[in-house]
C-alpha cells in the first residue's frame, strides 16, 4: 500500500469512534508469543478446531462473529489463503459486515494486493456513513453495533490466558464492548438478536462469578456480577428461540445452586421472581425444551458435562441418543458419553487407591470403546484418537496398581492410537498424548524410550505450569534406568542432573522439590542407592536436594477443639457447652483474657445473677446444654465391656430426662403466658384463615385474564398472611407461602409504575425479614420511605426499617459500625420528612418493643462517641416533669 493511501488510513481512524476489524484488537493473538512459538501455534489450532464446532451452534448475525474470528486464527496459522476465503465469504453474504471487510483489507495487504485492499477501505468508510447523511447515519449505527458484539464475541476466545486475571480481563473487555453495541445500537437492534447478545454477556458474568469467587472479600465484588448475569438470563428467558430459552433456564439453575455461598440472598432473586425456585426444577424444564432436539441437548450436556454433573450428562447424552442416533450425525453425543464413562473411572479408581471405595467398574471402559469406536468411523480426529488411546491403556494396566500390565494387547493397542494422534495437525504439541505414550512404554519395559516421550512432554509445558505430570512420570522412568544401568549408571545419572536443572527453570518455586520429596517417599530404596552413587562420583548438587526434601519441617498444629467451639459460638450466641469448651481451649493455649471472657459469657447466658425472667430463658439453654452432654456420652471411648457401656447410656438418659425437667414445663409455660396476654387483651380467638384460601382463589381467576399491578400487589399480600403465624405476624409458618409472595411482588414491580408504590416496598421488606435477609429489607424499607410523600403521616416503614436496622446492628458482629451509620442517616431523613415529633414516637416505640437490643445500641453509641442518635433515644424515655398540686396543702392554706 503506497504512502498516500497509508495517510488517508491513518487519517480515517482519527475520525473514527470505533475501529472496525478484529486485527487491531488488544489481543494477545495480535502480539509476539510470551513463550515458544510452538506452543502458541498449538493454542491456536486448539482455539480453532474447538470453534468449529461453536459455528454450528450460533444462528442470525452472531455466526458472523465466528466466522471473523476463525479467519482471524486461520490468519495466525500462516493460512491466509483460508482467511481470505472466509472473510471475502462473510462479505458476500452479509454485505453490511464492517469487521468482514476491514478483516479482508488486512488480508489483502499483506498479501500484496493493494487494489483489493482499497477497495475495502472504501466499503469500511461507506458502511460506516462517515460522509453521510443524518437517515443513513441511523442505518450505520446498527451496522456499528454488530461491529462491536463480533468484537466483544472474540475477546474470550483469545490465547494464553491461563492466568485468572488476564482472563478476568479479556471477558471484563467483552462485556464493555457488548454494552457499547448496545448504547450504539439502541432501539434499532432486532429483538432477538439483542436477546442472542443478553446471553452471550449472562455466560460472561457467570464465568467471572466463578473467577471472583476465589478472592479475598469475595462476595462484595461479585454480588455485581451475579445480579447482572441473573437478569440478563431472565431477559434471555423472553427470547423465541428454543435454544436460547433452554440454555438460560440451566444457567438460572446455576445461579440459583450459587445463591447459599452469600450470607445475604442477593436481591435479584427476589427481582426476577426466583425467590421459591430451585435448581433442579431449572434443569428440567431446560431438559423437557429440549427434549426433542439433539443439537439442543447436546449443548446442555455439555454445560452440566462442565459443571461435574456426570450422571445427569449422560442422562441427556442417552436422551439425545434416542432422538437421533446416527453417529455422523450425532457424533457429539457419543463423545460426550465415551468422556463421562471414562472420568467416571478414573474418579472410581483413585478413590480405590485412597482406600475409599472398591474396584472400579471396567464396563464403563467398555462403553466408552464402543462409544469412540462409532465416532471414528466418522470422525476420526486428534481428540478422539487420544481418547481411545486413554480408553486402551487403563484397560491394560491393573485396576489399582497401575504399574502392574495385565493386557499387553490392549496396551498395544493405545500405543497404535497414540501414533493415528500424531500423524493429525499438531498431534505432536500435546503433552497429555507423549506422557501417556511414556506411560504406555513404561509398563513394556522401554524405560529409555519412555523418558524421551515424558522429556518431550515437558518441553511443551508453558513456563510457570503448575501441571508436573510430565516431571513426576519422568523422574520415576530416569531413576528406573539408573536401576537397571548396571556397572555404569552415569548416563541415567547425567539424565537426572540435566532435566531436574531444565524443571526448575520451567515450573514454580518448589514445585521440582515437592517432585522430588514425593519421588524420595514412593521409592526410598532406589534414592538411597541413587544417593549413594552420587556422592561416590561427588556430584553433590543433587544429593544435597534429594536432603533438603525429606528435612521434617516443624509446622504449628492448630487445635480442631477451638476451631469446632469458635464456629458454634459465632452460629448459635447462646450455647453455653461452646463457650465452656472454648474457654478450656484458650486456658491450655495460655490465653487467660480469652479464656476470661468465655467464662464471663457462660456466667450471663446462666443467668447466676439475672432476674427471674432472663432466669427463665436460661433455663432453656440448660436444658439444651444437657441434651447435648447426653449426645456425647454414648460416643466415649474403650466401652469394651458391656458394663461400660451400660453405664454411659444410662447416664445420657439422665441427662435427657433432666433436659426435660429445665425447658419442657417452661416452653408450655410460655405458651400458656402468651394465649393468657391475648385473652387479657380482648382480641378474640384467632382468625379465620378460610378468608386467604378464598381470596386468594378469585385472585388467581382474574390473573389469568387481567394481570396487572394491584392485582399482583393483593396477591402478594394475600400469600404473606398466609405465610405468617395468625397472630404473631413476625413468626413464619409456611416459607413456601412467603416464596410466593416475593414472585408475587417481582411480577409487580415489572408493571408499570410498580417501582413507585411505597406499599410494594413495605411489603416485600416484610417477607424479606422474615426469610432473615435484613440487609436486602432495609433497602426495601429505605425505597419506600422515599417514595412517601413529604408530610406524609403513615410511618410503616420507618417503622419498619427501624426494626430491621436494629436486628443488622444486632447481628453486627464485632463491628456494628455500618449498622449504626444506617440508623443515623435514615432517622435524620425521616426528620427531614415526616412532620413533629413522628420520628420521636417511632423511636419511644422503638424502646418499648425492642427495650434490650436499644440498650445495647445506646452503650455501643456512647463508646464510638456518636452522641446526637443516643440524644434522641434518651429524649423518647425520659419522663416530663409535672408539678403536682398537693391536696393537702392547699386545704391548709384554706
Amino acid at each position: 500500500m503506497d504512502v498516500g493511501s497509508t495517510e488517508d488510513i491513518e487519517a480515517l481512524m482519527e475520525d473514527m469512534e470505533y475501529i472496525p476489524g478484529h486485527f487491531h484488537l488488544d489481543l494477545n493473538l495480535n502480539c509476539d508469543p510470551t513463550g515458544p512459538g510452538e506452543l502458541r501455534r498449538r493454542d491456536t489450532y486448539l482455539r480453532w478446531d474447538s470453534l468449529r464446532a461453536e459455528l454450528e451452534a450460533e444462528a442470525g448475525y452472531l455466526q458472523y462473529a465466528v466466522r471473523n474470528l476463525l479467519g482471524l486464527l486461520a490468519f495466525h496459522l500462516d493460512q491466509l489463503e483460508m482467511a481470505e476465503e472466509t472473510f471475502r465469504s462473510i462479505c458476500k453474504e452479509d454485505p453490511g459486515n464492517l469487521n468482514a471487510w476491514a478483516n479482508l483489507g488486512y488480508v489483502y495487504d499483506k498479501l500484496g494486493r493493494e487494489v483489493d485492499a482499497g477497495e475495502c477501505v472504501e466499503n469500511v468508510s461507506q458502511l460506516m456513513g462517515l460522509e453521510a447523511g443524518e437517515a443513513s447515519k441511523e442505518e450505520s449505527r446498527l451496522l456499528a453495533a454488530r461491529c462491536l458484539a463480533e468484537q466483544a464475541y472474540a475477546h474470550p476466545y483469545d490465547v494464553e490466558l491461563d492466568r485468572e486475571d488476564d482472563l478476568r480481563e479479556r471477558l471484563s473487555a467483552a462485556l464493555t464492548l457488548y454494552n457499547r453495541a448496545l448504547d450504539y445500537g439502541g432501539q434499532l437492534i432486532p429483538r432477538e438478536e439483542k436477546r442472542s447478545w443478553y446471553f452471550k454477556m449472562a455466560t460472561i458474568y457467570v464465568r467471572l462469578d466463578d473467577i471472583v469467587k476465589t478472592k479475598v472479600d469475595s462476595e462484595y465484588s461479585r454480588l455485581s456480577h451475579y445480579n447482572k448475569g441473573l437478569r440478563l438470563l431472565t431477559e434471555t428467558l423472553k427470547s423465541e428461540k428454543t435454544q436460547h430459552k433452554a440454555l438460560a433456564w440451566c444457567y438460572v439453575g446455576i445461579m440459583l445452586e450459587r445463591k447459599e455461598e452469600f450470607t445475604t440472598v442477593p436481591m435479584s432473586i427476589h427481582d426476577c421472581g426466583y425467590s421459591g425456585s430451585d435448581p433442579l426444577s431449572c434443569y428440567g424444564t431446560a431438559i423437557k425444551l429440549a427434549s426433542d432436539d439433539a443439537f439442543i441437548l447436546n449443548l446442555l450436556a455439555k454445560v452440566f458435562f462442565l459443571l461435574g454433573k456426570h450422571e445427569m450428562t449422560t442422562g441427556i447424552c442417552n436422551m439425545a441418543l434416542n432422538v437421533l442416533p446416527d453417529p455422523e450425525l450425532n457424533w457429539q453425543a457419543y463423545c460426550t458419553r465415551a468422556k463421562i464413562n471414562m472420568m467416571v473411572y478414573v474418579r472410581d479408581l483413585e478413590r480405590a487407591k485412597q482406600g475409599h471405595g472398591g474396584i472400579p467398574d471396567r464396563q464403563n471402559l467398555t462403553e466408552a470403546r464402543k462409544d469412540l469406536e462409532k465416532v471414528l468411523t466418522v470422525r476420526p480426529c486428534l481428540r478422539t484418537h487420544l481418547e481411545m488411546a486413554q480408553v486402551y491403556y487403563y484397560m491394560g494396566v491393573d485396576a489399582l496398581q497401575e504399574s502392574l500390565l495385565v493386557d499387553e494387547g490392549a496396551v498395544n493397542h493405545a500405543l497404535v492410537s497414540l501414533s493415528q494422534a500424531l500423524q493429525c495437525e499438531l498431534g505432536d504439541s500435546l503433552p497429555d498424548l507423549h506422557v501417556l505414550r511414556g506411560r504406555c512404554l513404561l509398563l513394556k519395559g522401554e524405560e529409555q524410550n519412555a523418558a524421551d516421550c515424558f522429556k518431550r512432554a515437558l518441553q511443551l509445558e508453558r513456563p510457570g505450569s503448575t501441571d508436573t505430570t510430565a516431571l513426576r512420570c519422568l523422574l520415576v522412568a530416569l531413576l528406573a534406568l539408573f536401576t537397571q544401568g548396571g556397572p555404569d549408571p552415569g548416563p541415567a545419572i547425567t539424565q537426572l542432573e540435566v532435566w531436574v536443572q531444565k524443571a526448575e527453570e520451567r515450573y514454580p518455586d518448589d514445585t521440582v522439590q515437592a517432585e522430588l520429596r514425593s519421588l524420595c517417599r514412593t521409592h526410598t530404596a532406589e534414592v538411597t542407592e541413587l544417593s549413594r552413587a552420587l556422592i561416590r562420583t561427588g556430584r553433590l548438587d543433587l544429593v544435597k536436594r534429594l536432603l533438603e526434601t525429606v528435612q521434617p519441617k516443624l509446622v504449628k498444629k492448630r487445635l480442631k477443639a477451638r476451631s469446632f467451639s469458635i464456629s458454634i459460638c459465632k452460629e448459635d450466641p447462646g450455647n453455653l457447652n461452646a463457650w465452656a469448651n472454648l474457654g478450656y481451649v484458650y486456658d491450655k493455649l495460655g490465653r487467660e483474657v480469652d479464656a476470661g471472657e468465655c467464662v464471663e459469657n457462660v456466667s450471663q447466658l446462666m443467668g447466676l445473677e439475672a432476674g427471674e425472667a432472663s432466669k427463665e430463658e436460661s433455663r432453656l439453654l440448660a436444658a439444651r446444654c444437657l441434651a447435648e452432654q447426653a449426645y456425647a456420652h454414648p460416643y466415649d471411648v474403650e466401652l469394651d465391656r458391656e458394663d461400660d457401656l451400660r453405664e454411659r447410656l444410662s447416664a445420657a438418659l439422665t441427662l435427657y430426662n433432666r433436659a426435660l425437667d429445665y425447658g419442657g414445663q417452661l416452653i408450655n409455660m410460655m405458651v400458656y403466658v402468651r394465649d393468657l396476654e391475648r385473652a387479657k387483651q380482648g382480641h378474640g380467638g384467632i382468625p379465620d384463615r378460610q378468608n386467604l384460601t378464598e381470596a386468594r382463589k378469585d385472585l388467581e381467576k382474574v390473573l389469568t385474564v387481567r394481570p396487572c399491578l394491584r392485582t399482583h400487589l393483593e396477591m402478594a399480600q394475600v400469600y404473606y398472611y398466609m405465610g405468617v403465624d395468625a397472630l404473631q405476624e413476625s413468626l413464619l409458618v409456611d416459607e413456601g407461602a412467603v416464596n410466593h409472595a416475593l414472585v408475587s411482588l417481582s411480577q409487580a414491580l415489572q408493571c408499570e409504575l410498580g417501582d413507585s408504590l411505597p406499599d410494594l416496598h413495605v411489603l416485600r421488606g416484610r417477607c424479606l425479614l422474615l426469610k432473615g435477609e435484613e440487609q436486602n429489607a432495609a433497602d426495601c424499607f429505605k425505597r419506600a420511605l422515599e417514595l412517601e410523600r413529604p408530610g406524609s403521616t403513615d410511618t410503616t416503614a420507618l417503622r419498619c426499617l427501624l426494626v430491621a436496622l436494629l436486628a443488622l446492628f444486632t447481628q453486627g458482629g464485632p463491628d456494628p459500625g455500618p449498622a449504626i451509620t444506617q440508623l443515623e442517616v435514615w432517622v435524620q431523613k425521616a426528620e427531614e420528612r415526616y412532620p413533629d415529633d413522628t420520628v420521636q414516637a417511632e423511636l419511644r416505640s422503638l424502646c418499648r418493643t425492642h427495650t434490650a437490643e436499644v440498650t445495647e445500641l445506646s452503650r455501643a453509641l456512647i463508646r464510638a462517641g456518636r452522641l446526637d442518635l443516643v440524644k434522641r433515644l434518651l429524649e423518647t424515655v425520659q419522663p416530663k416533669l409535672v408539678k403536682k398540686r398537693l391536696k393537702a396543702r392547699s386545704f391548709s392554706m384554706l
